[in-house]
């Protein structure tokens, strides 16, 4: 509820007061607002997460990892669209792989492959919709891979 249904609630409510002018937000002006909106609801439950209901420190690490994300995609948003989907997914992988880093099961290189290729998928729907470059795909895996994985390798 608090990391997909309230931040999807808040930008329906932007859609129909006519903030934005489409759920898919084209436009990088109209992306900074409800990005900033995402961005504090996040920070706000990773708090609550941490001081009121006493999450484990893992389920709090990601949150914090996450939240350094979307507080970075904001920042740049206000210069120019990158991928906020291959931001996601790549951050997504970077959290697997670094949990996995430690753990060296067997078979952690095809979890490894399996994460990679969903970063693809989703990368390559991305700009097969027009949605966004090339370069703001590559720019959204690095930024959400590396903020994820460096953070999950050093809080942990």
């Amino acid at each position: 509820m608090t990391t997909f249904l309230i931040p999807f609630a808040g930008i329906v409510v932007l859609k129909f007061t006519r903030t934005i002018s489409k759920l898919e937000m084209d436009d990088k002006k109209e992306r900074f607002f409800p990005f900033l909106f995402i961005s504090i609801f996040y920070g706000v439950t990773t708090y609550l997460f941490w001081d009121k209901f006493r999450f484990p420190p893992l389920v709090i690490n990601i949150l914090i990892s996450v939240s350094i994300s979307l507080v970075i995609l904001t920042a740049i948003t206000l210069f120019w669209k990158i991928s906020a989907h291959a931001l996601a997914i790549s951050g997504a992988a970077g959290i697997f792989v670094a949990l996995l880093f430690g753990v060296e099961p067997t078979f952690v290189h095809y979890a490894v492959v399996v994460a990679f290729l969903l970063m693809g998928v989703v990368g390559s729907a991305r700009l097969r919709l027009n949605a966004h470059t090339d370069q703001q795909v590559w720019v959204g895996y690095l930024i959400g891979f590396l903020v994820n994985f460096i953070s999950i390798l050093i809080l942990n």
